[in-house]
């Protein structure tokens, strides 16, 4: 149990979501059940360490931790309640901070192959944890049980969770070749494969957009028709906290609140006459656009009326790029590494540890400072490391077992026979 103060100082109290259990005890003060424990150990260290001298340091504790998941998974894989072994270093340089993480990512690569798990550190999404840089160690597994879709490439080191990873496309047609812009009838093309068949184009030359509602404010997200929406990546391109799709029901709303009669399928930025949509309820509309369409030209796109599209359309002319472009790309086995370009190819893996390089997004505005060698006080630079105690327990099941049930790697065994 943790007071709220300092998830306040933090900031993460306003922002963190459902996953953190909050509540009040007696006295009516704010409580929450710790997910996990950058604050607390901030603050404590900040009451004991107060010079360069004391540095670098790294504390670690093995700790029970609650998340009130939406989707707890079976066994011990995604409980809400889980033991974790957490570690928090403190620099007094970016630099240090580096060295620290590659020690702690040999350590944790050691831990893990003495437990018998043989795991690739994957670059991943730093998610409520924050910070600059992340690496998660997945346990390589092509079962069921596996969480997240890890991509790598057998040409170099590349390796990334789904929700990070970027890759180089190869060729595509990106030019749909019509000799004027207008708009033509395209009766019941609900899909992009409908549509496809309907004006004999590729859907590299589409133009998609997909209403997401983002902290309950909506999102239109714009991407190459032949490629999928990553929602972690629009997550992190307008800043916010919860993302979903909008229902159809929504949809409605806001295309009869702006003066559209339009259903999925139809739907584009602007319309014919280039209006935008512009608002849902109190909400203006953000409008994201993935790195890919900026290379379309004679395009296809919706223009918010029913079985009806534009063809031909060019940005500058019929619409204009929005201001926020970004990755919002999901990225597909075939495509090429970003490091290597060899062919990307994908596993399933279940997460067993991460590390994140935090720099002072913890110290700075908790004020948690030291007096530095030229006599300024300066914020601690600082690093998080954590390894699931009971998953590594679960993704040793998932790796190692028969017909006849769990077979434990020796280092981990409860007993031996």
């Amino acid at each position: 149990m943790q007071p709220a103060e300092v998830w306040q100082k933090s900031g993460r109290w306003q922002v963190y979501g459902k996953e953190l259990l909050r509540c009040k005890d007696r006295h009516d003060n704010d409580m929450c059940l710790a997910p996990t424990h950058e604050e607390v150990i901030t603050n404590v260290v900040s009451d004991v360490i107060n010079s360069y001298k004391q540095l670098p340091l790294n504390v670690y504790q093995i700790q029970s931790k609650f998340r009130d998941e939406i989707r707890p998974r079976f066994g011990l894989l995604r409980g809400r309640e889980f033991i974790m072994k957490d570690a928090y270093s403190f620099h007094t340089s970016q630099e240090d901070l580096e060295r620290e993480y590659e020690v702690m990512a040999q350590a944790y690569t050691n831990i893990f192959n003495r437990c018998g798990l043989e795991t690739k550190a994957v670059q991943s999404d730093s998610g409520a944890i924050g910070g600059s840089v992340s690496h998660e160690f997945m346990v390589i597994t092509d079962t069921d049980a596996g969480e997240n879709d890890v991509f790598y490439c057998d040409g170099c080191d590349y390796a990334a969770n789904s929700n990070h990873a970027v890759s180089k496309l190869p060729q595509a047609v990106v030019d749909g070749g019509f000799a004027e812009s207008k708009v033509v009838d395209t009766p019941a093309t609900h899909s992009i494969e409908e549509l496809c068949a309907f004006l004999n184009v590729p859907a590299s030359v589409i133009l998609k957009t997909l209403v997401y509602i983002v902290d309950k404010k909506p999102v239109l997200a714009l991407i190459r028709g032949d490629k999928a929406v990553e929602e972690t990546k629009l997550l992190n391109a307008v800043g916010g906290n919860e993302i979903r799709i909008a229902t159809s029901g929504e949809i409605e709303e806001m295309m009869a609140e702006n003066g559209f009669n339009a259903i999925p399928g139809f739907i584009g930025p602007v319309d014919e006459n280039k209006k935008p949509i512009a608002k849902y309820g109190e909400f203006k509309v953000t409008v994201v656009a993935d790195e890919t369409i900026k290379e379309l030209k004679n395009f296809v796109v919706g223009v918010n009326k029913n079985d009806a599209h534009r063809v031909g359309a060019n940005f500058g002319t019929d619409l204009d790029l929005p201001e926020i472009i970004a990755d919002i790309r999901l990225v597909e086995a075939g495509e090429l590494c970003p490091q290597c370009g060899q062919p990307l190819k994908v596993t399933r893996g279940i997460e067993v540890g991460n590390i994140f390089q935090l720099g002072t997004k913890y110290s700075q505005p908790m004020n948690a400072v030291y007096l530095d060698s030229d006599g300024k006080t300066k914020p601690y630079i600082m690093g998080c490391y954590g390894i699931g105690v009971t998953r590594t327990a679960a993704a040793a099941v998932e790796a190692h077992h028969d017909e006849w049930g769990i077979k434990w790697p020796l280092a981990i065994a409860p007993y031996h026979v």
